[in-house]
């Protein structure tokens, strides 16, 4: 599972490309890209309804004191950021130090406030805030109900879910600057591991865009291998989405395949993301994103709950806009009620996190899809002949080739201050 996971987060670093945690200051002076413009509005208010729309609107969840000082929050991070003398920019994936103490050591790994991923900054939310956005998503009749219709669900043989509430994580203000160009299509995991919101904080900006969502035929892997509990069965294959749904993997609650005696279903993890997401590598896959979740424009306090495997994409913010788009992002991980020792473990400490280095993405599904490929030839002994055909040296060899052409700069370089260092003795010799 964990080795899965790591390869969807290296899925763009791998190509020497910026993955979605790498600095937006990049973006600096590239071509603005525009969106196609979006041919409709798709409405969801009916919390009973978030599986067939994928998402459901959220009206005026928070206060407007709380948006305003979620805000100023916002600003204020923002403006002490960019008044820091210039330096190596935050990323999730790569933090500088602390001042080394007196032993040459770090002291402690410094977690800034604020950072730079794909298009926009992300800033921390304060605990204070934190604890007055978390009372108001609670007392949300919406945000509960929805809650209860994606982990709440019967299961087959009419098995009720151990399903008990919810808890917030992952809050954090997203700020996207004048001029950002839109995120690329991606689904914000590969199960409903939770579920995302946004909230809009100031009045007017334009709304996430999203793909056409259907469940239907999309086998969202899990990653997670459990056991058939028929005595007469017994097999181990892959949690299917609407039984990790339920927390079937964390409970009590007895598991079957629905299949015992009939053909067994191998874990293909690559295979059923591509079943899922495939219309990521097609020709139309920038246009996908072609309705708008809710009103074209939001209002601030309003914004969206949705599944994290519908496919979307922020708007960016185009050069024209006079001020920053300020959202606020969070998630809300399903607990559950039952939960089961693991070898004298709490079962919950195990559970499938939304990770957000793990989006959904074209360079993802082809990372995956190589891997898988790779190690259908490495079982045959044949994994050489496969990168040498398909040109996965010329990575390696480039890096060789760059750094031959480095070490050859630095002799020259040599070579050429000794010459002027022998030219100016030979001056000051026919001077004297």
């Amino acid at each position: 599972m964990s080795s899965l996971r790591l390869a969807l987060k290296r899925s763009m670093e791998d190509a020497g490309t910026d993955t979605p945690a790498m600095a937006s200051k990049k973006n600096k002076g590239m071509l603005q890209i525009l969106l196609p413009e979006a041919l409709e509005c798709k409405r969801n208010n009916d919390p009973a309804q978030i599986d067939t729309f994928g998402f459901v609107e959220l009206a005026s969840v928070f206060t407007p004191e709380l948006v305003g000082s979620i805000l100023s929050e916002g600003r204020a991070k923002l403006k002490a950021h960019d008044a820091r003398t210039p330096r190596e920019p935050y990323t999730r994936d790569k933090q500088r130090s602390s001042p080394i103490n007196g032993k040459g050591k770090s002291v402690v790994e410094e977690t800034p406030d604020i950072i730079a991923i794909s298009n926009a900054m992300q800033a921390t939310v304060s605990p204070e805030l934190t604890k007055k956005i978390e009372e108001s998503i609670r007392a949300s009749e919406t945000v509960v109900k929805s809650m209860s219709t994606v982990f709440g669900q019967v299961g087959r043989e009419g098995r009720t879910s151990n399903y008990a509430g919810f808890e917030l994580e992952t809050p954090k203000l997203l700020i996207t600057r004048p001029g950002s160009n839109p995120q690329i299509p991606h689904a914000d995991d590969h199960c409903t591991s939770c579920l995302f919101g946004i909230v809009h904080l100031r009045d007017g900006q334009e709304s996430t865009r999203m793909a056409p969502y259907s469940p239907i035929n999309r086998p969202y892997p899990t990653g997670i291998t459990v056991q058939c509990e028929n005595p007469s069965c017994g097999r181990h294959e892959q949690l299917p989405d609407e039984a990790l749904r339920r927390g079937v993997h964390l409970t009590d609650e007895q598991w079957t395949c629905g299949h015992c005696g009939g053909h067994h279903i191998p874990y293909d993890f690559e295979g059923d993301l591509l079943r899922s997401f495939g219309e990521l590598l097609t020709e139309t896959a920038v246009y996908m994103c072609s309705a708008y979740a809710g009103p074209k424009t939001q209002n601030a306090g309003c914004g969206l709950l949705s599944l994290p495997t519908v496919v979307h994409r922020g708007p960016g913010n185009p050069a024209t806009s006079r001020d920053c788009r300020y959202v606020l992002f969070f998630t809300l991980r399903p607990i559950y009620c039952n939960v089961k020792k693991i070898k004298e473990l709490d079962a919950t400490k195990i559970h499938h996190r939304y990770n957000p280095d793990l989006q959904i993405h074209a360079p993802c599904l082809l990372y995956n899809q190589l891997n898988k490929v790779k190690q259908i030839y490495r079982g045959y002994g044949m994994e050489s002949n496969f990168r040498a055909l398909a040109g996965l040296d010329d990575g390696r060899a480039a890096e060789n080739l760059r750094e031959e052409n480095r070490r050859l700069r630095e002799k020259l370089n040599k070579i050429l201050g000794e010459e002027k260092r022998h030219e100016a003795q030979r001056d000051m010799s026919r001077k004297t």
